[in-house]
């Protein structure tokens, strides 16, 4: 009996996986918007060029008038050359000056809304910058004891 027990529950698992295996879920075909070239790091005062196109059930739409709008711009006067452009045309954002900034980019058409964001990068200090300033010892209160370096040993052995 507990052969045929277990031989039936290999059989029912066996007949139960057969038939999900036969079913499928059919997607159904994407209707939004698509935006590419957004989502990046750019250089203070650079432009970058942003293409959103609207799709209905798969297909684009070029007769879709899409509006383009910054939104919370801390990059220091961020801009977009349009506000409203067909589907499949391109905007250019040029970021503001403040690094280290972020602007908002909100794309609608309908009831259908893209956010994206475009940052600006900061100045990095790489190994090959050559230092150069001042270092001193409570140089607020003895301005005698100051040392100028040019290198990191140099400040290190200053301070």
């Amino acid at each position: 009996m507990k052969c045929f027990k277990s031989l039936s529950v290999s059989l029912l698992a066996l007949f139960s996986g057969l038939l999900f295996a036969g079913c499928e879920t059919e997607e159904s075909p994407f209707t939004g918007l698509r935006l590419s070239g957004a989502n990046c790091y750019v250089a203070a005062g650079e432009s970058v060029e942003l293409t959103a196109v609207f799709v209905k059930e798969d297909k684009e739409n070029k007769s879709a008038e899409i509006t383009w709008t910054l939104i919370n711009d801390t990059t220091g006067g961020a801009s977009l050359t349009a506000v409203s452009l067909l589907s499949g045309q391109s905007a250019t954002f040029t970021a503001g000056s403040t690094e280290g900034g972020l602007c908002g980019i909100k794309v609608s058409y309908e009831n259908y809304s893209v956010m994206a964001y475009i940052g600006v990068e900061e100045t990095k200090i790489s190994a090959d910058d050559i230092p150069t300033g001042f270092a001193g010892k409570n140089w607020a209160s003895d301005a005698s004891e100051i040392v100028e370096v040019s290198s990191r040993s140099e400040l290190m052995a200053a301070v």
